[in-house]
């Protein structure tokens, strides 16, 4: 066609694009033969493969992948996707991470995980604009009490939903859950508690065709006055 524009190399050489000049120091990318892209780097990783970005930089900086999208509107994002191919050489989507500007307003996004299973890619884990990592859903349960501000939520559809913990070791240790508390205000605190703190509960609620509901509770609080190796506490 007279519309085409080829640009190569022949047998085993490779591409190679410079800036600033036509030394060694100054190539900034490279295809090589097997058509890997090279940026900032002239090694193929045996890990990555296809595309090799290395800062050029000293010291402590990482390495950008940067992905934009210059839309201003709300769902506007990006994706890193693997498509690939069937048994029968057909093309299809198989898994994707999805990076969503959920309210370009107030500037918060979301980062979506999404996975096939016989069909379409469907989203199986959320991180929420607030840190919650969401299993089976994609927004805040309804809840009743305390549990409105959990930080990791499962929810299914069509089925029941589980959560199971395993240990496998040539040991005595098992499985576990700690449910802790503190009054500091920083991570790892240790604080001291205070007689009447609840350390951690778990919570029942049920639909009552309007509204989830509280039904009950197993929880545990501090009873008396904490002091050194020393928490009184009780079960209610």
């Amino acid at each position: 066609s007279s519309d085409l524009l080829s640009i190569g190399v022949a047998g085993s050489k490779y591409l190679s694009f410079f800036t600033g000049g036509t030394l060694a120091a100054n190539e900034r990318a490279r295809i090589d033969s097997s058509g890997n892209v090279l940026i900032n780097t002239t090694t193929v990783s045996a890990s990555t493969g296809g595309l090799n970005i290395a800062a050029n930089t000293s010291g402590s900086t990482t390495t950008p992948l940067g992905l934009q999208n210059r839309s201003t509107g709300n769902g506007s994002g990006v994706y890193i996707a693997h498509r690939g191919l069937t048994n029968s050489s057909a093309e299809a989507d198989y898994n994707y991470i999805q990076m969503v500007a959920d309210d370009t307003t107030a500037k918060t996004g979301s980062i979506r995980f999404h996975t096939v299973n016989g069909g379409g890619p469907a989203e199986r884990v959320r991180i929420d604009n607030v840190g919650r990592i969401l299993v089976g859903t994609t927004g805040a349960f309804d809840t009743d009490g305390v549990s409105q501000n959990y930080r990791f939520g499962i929810e299914r559809l069509g089925g029941y939903s589980a959560l199971s913990i395993k240990t496998n070791t040539a040991d005595a240790n098992g499985a576990y859950v700690t449910l802790g508390k503190s009054r500091g205000t920083s991570a790892n605190s240790k604080t001291s508690v205070n007689s009447g703190d609840e350390i951690g509960a778990i919570y029942w609620d049920a639909a009552d065709g309007t509204n989830m509901k509280y039904v009950g509770q197993i929880l545990m609080a501090v009873d008396g006055a904490p002091s050194t190796g020393i928490v009184p506490s009780r079960l209610e």
